[in-house]
């Protein structure tokens, strides 16, 4: 217990020491009126504040969010080995375009459209239950 008590002092002095905030990528955050006219703009008025709450735990609204072990780009974490080159999403091989947030918004309503909500797993999770920290 002790033990990790001591590492987790150790992280935090890091993070303050060298002001270590947000993953590397991940600047700027977009606000979350931004987030709405966004969704505004590419979604459905019906899903919208769902695919809100999806892109926030998703990437925290960070359009440079990547997995680095599943490849996800994006604010809403869009798997580029399956959907580049399909419609509405960005060409094959365009990766870096999953990082525009108007590319990875069009692409993601079409992952929206093709496999609904469940395509991401913190919908499944019931992370989006009593969603209320932004709504459209």
């Amino acid at each position: 217990f002790l033990t990790s008590c001591v590492f987790l002092l150790f992280v935090c002095f890091v993070a303050a020491k060298f002001n270590i905030t947000d993953p590397p990528g991940c600047s700027p955050v977009n606000s979350c009126s931004q987030m709405q006219s966004l969704v505004k703009s590419y979604f459905p008025s019906s899903k919208q504040n769902d695919m809100l709450c999806i892109a926030y735990y998703e990437s925290s609204y960070c359009p440079g969010a990547e997995n680095p072990s599943s490849g996800a780009a994006g604010l809403w974490q869009i798997m580029p080995n399956i959907w580049l080159g399909q419609p509405g999403c960005p060409a094959k091989g365009d990766t870096s375009a999953l990082y525009n947030a108007d590319d990875n918004a069009k692409c993601a309503n079409t992952v929206l459209s093709q496999q609904g909500l469940s395509a991401w797993s913190t919908w499944d999770n019931g992370d989006c239950n009593s969603w209320n920290k932004c709504t459209v």
